[in-house]
């Protein structure tokens, strides 16, 4: 079961979120051993987690009719209720963190980020533009 879940956050590609949040802290700094690096790296990977499990959320009637049985909605090991509320929860927590730990223009601009992450999940098999939204 907690394959699943881990399955259906794409916790695989969780290391390379850290180590692009780590970069751009680097290149900010100069340096990984400044303490604000923690809350940005667990917002980050909480709003990473957060938004990909909400991508297979808005793709699941799509992933039925490419008969992705390997994926955790599809099949039914995950429910649709359990994986709103895993999206909703670990969104809220990374905004929550952001809002208490990033200056009001970090913020602003991690919203904004968040807003083009959704935008992205809701359009992404319908508008061949989706893509944009990502490289914005």
């Amino acid at each position: 079961m907690i394959k699943s879940y881990l399955k259906l956050m794409r916790v695989q590609s969780l290391p390379l979120t850290v180590c692009i949040i780590g970069a751009g802290f680097m290149l900010e700094k100069g340096t990984l051993m400044d303490l604000s690096f923690i809350p940005l790296a667990v917002s980050g990977s909480l709003g990473h987690l957060g938004f990909y499990t909400m991508n297979e959320i808005m793709d699941v009637e799509w992933d039925i009719e490419m008969y992705k049985t390997d994926k955790p909605l599809v099949s039914g090991e995950v429910s649709m209720k359990t994986a709103v509320e895993i999206c909703f929860s670990l969104v809220l927590g990374s905004v929550i963190l952001a809002v208490l730990s990033f200056p009001l223009d970090s913020f602003i601009i991690y919203l904004f980020s968040c807003l083009l992450g959704a935008l992205y999940n809701a359009r992404s098999k319908r508008d061949t533009l989706s893509s944009l939204y990502l490289g914005l």
